[in-house]
């Protein structure tokens, strides 16, 4: 039914961008869900619309139904360095929601970027990654301390990270004081 209902309010990109927001809010957290009949002809529509938004929500969705060439795009669009930084950070939610393999692959690199290194730290809670203690503590000690917080964080999201974490302050790799 929101299928045929954005058929129809196509004209209106505040309609359908609403109804997306509303259909991403019901499907978070799930993945590979079956495409709603009449969704690749809609998406295709929204994916050359002019509205970003639009066009970021739609992809958004068809990576949920698990369009590969939506994921392939947000892939490549994360990757690009040239690319809108607030698009690239749209992608790389979207793939890390979907616990994109890929994806966690390339955090590292995005861990040396200023503009996306929180979010890579923060992206090894969404796709388990066996290297993510290491990255993370490796660099641990030159980072700021917003940076470190969400170092620990996120080493305590998962066993075999948080492993890793009591390791680290028993080491004293991690200094007390930066315990919450």
């Amino acid at each position: 039914a929101l299928v045929e209902t954005l058929d129809e309010a196509t004209d209106d990109p505040g309609v359908c961008n609403a109804l997306m927001r509303g259909m991403l809010s019901g499907l978070e957290g799930r993945r590979n869900v079956t495409a709603p009949p009449g969704w690749q002809s809609l998406s295709r529509k929204f994916g050359r619309s002019d509205n970003v938004e639009m066009r970021e929500l739609s992809a958004s969705l068809s990576q949920i139904f698990g369009d590969r060439e939506a994921t392939q795009r947000a892939l490549a669009l994360l990757k690009d360095r040239s690319a809108d930084v607030v698009q690239r950070r749209a992608a790389l939610h979207s793939l890390l929601d979907q616990q994109n393999e890929q994806a966690s692959q390339y955090l590292e690199s995005l861990l040396d970027d200023p503009v996306f290194a929180l979010d890579a730290i923060r992206g090894y809670s969404n796709v388990a990654n066996n290297s993510a203690p290491s990255l993370l503590l490796g660099r641990y000690q030159k980072l700021s301390p917003d940076l470190r917080r969400a170092v620990i964080d996120t080493l305590a999201t998962r066993k075999s990270y948080a492993e890793a974490l009591l390791q680290a302050i028993k080491s004293e790799l991690i200094p007390p004081e930066d315990i919450p």
